[in-house]
Formats: C-alpha cells, structure tokens, sequence
C-alpha cells in the first residue's frame, strides 16, 4: 500500500477530507474524532502510543500492530518566552490534575489520561 501524506494547517480540516471521503484515511487526536467515532461516522484503525487508549480500548496500538515506528506519541504545552515561572508553575499543577476533578463533562480530557507530565523548568 502506497500512502501520500497530504498537509493540512488544522484539525478541521482532516476531518471535513476525511468526512467528504477526499482522502482515505487520516491522523488527528483522539479529542478531533472522538464524537465522530462514538456516532460511527469514522473508524478508528489503530492510537499511537505503545498501549491502547482507556477510551479507545478496542482500538490497537500501531505497536501491536508490528508498526513500532509510529508507536511514538507526544503533546506539549507551552508559555511565551518570558512567562513568569509562578505562572508555569501553576500551569503544571492544573495539568497533572485527574480529569475527574474538574466536576463538569470532561470527556476531550481523557486522552491525556495516560500522560507523562514533567516538571515545569523541562
């Protein structure tokens, strides 16, 4: 199988390519996809990472898959330059907070639930 990759300068617009079938499949976070693969409109094939997601748990890793080489996943959160390290600090802190705890529908948080956090002067 022969794939091209094809640029996109967001979220949007993979979804609405992959939604107007003008591309075959696609990559996107799982917090772009997920109302649209709970109502079955796209199928997830494989998260990447090493271990299946908890809110995609019949979904395959591409690692257990036999494709370690897309088994690498990573998100970063960042401040300006300049950001006072009080401010990041506390950044940090609401960052490792279980999803849980915020009392209100937090369903797109759940993908980072199998996140590794730093401390904030990494």
């Amino acid at each position: 199988m022969s794939i091209d990759h094809v640029p996109f300068k967001g979220s949007p617009g993979v979804v609405q390519a992959l939604m107007g079938a003008q591309v075959a499949i696609g990559m996107e976070s799982a917090t772009a996809l997920m109302p649209l693969i709970e109502t079955g409109k796209v199928r997830a094939l494989a998260v990447t990472g090493n271990l299946r997601m908890e809110i995609l748990p019949n979904v395959p890793s591409f690692t257990e898959l036999g494709i370690p080489e897309i088994g690498l996943s990573w998100l970063a959160v960042m401040a300006p330059k300049g950001t006072l390290p009080e401010a990041v600090t506390a950044m940090n802190r609401e960052i490792q907070l279980p999803p849980e705890s915020l009392g209100r529908d937090n369903s797109p948080l759940l993908i980072f639930s199998q996140s590794r956090v730093r401390s904030p002067d990494r």
